[in-house]
């Protein structure tokens, strides 16, 4: 599997990368003149760009038409999901799932759950209170 770089400078079939994502192409990899790599810009869709250029802290590519990218996925997922009771999963942490599943969308509501005192059917009764969307 080919590596992906990410990159905003994008425009008129030309590319740069800068930073820690040239310095880790260039030094680290070993990329060469003439090589071909995938690029992922900002507008979502995936190139192949072939380095012209080689320094630590730039690396430029000419680079082909955009195409979707085969990575990302073919469905869009919503999911509505309740937090769990304070101290079990944070919304920094609902966030972050969120994104490594590559949701298209989610909606979270806290959901403030009582426990009655009574016994109801043989089992204790639960009471949902107050849902805040």
């Amino acid at each position: 599997m080919p590596h992906r770089y990410f990159t905003k400078e994008l425009a008129d079939g030309h590319a740069a990368l800068t930073g820690s994502d040239a310095h880790h192409l260039a030094d680290v990899m070993r990329a060469k003149l003439g090589e071909e790599v995938v690029l992922c810009g900002p507008d979502g869709l995936e190139y192949i760009g072939t380095v012209t250029s080689l320094a630590s802290d730039r690396v430029e590519f000419t680079v082909t038409d955009g195409a979707p990218s085969k990575a990302e996925p073919d469905v869009q997922v919503t999911l509505f999901a309740a937090y769990p009771k304070q101290g079990k999963l944070e919304e920094e942490q609902f966030l972050e799932l969120q994104t490594e599943t590559c949701l298209f969308e989610s909606f979270g509501a806290v959901w403030e759950v009582y426990v009655a005192k009574g016994i109801v059917d043989g089992r204790k009764s639960v009471l949902f209170k107050n849902i805040q969307w």
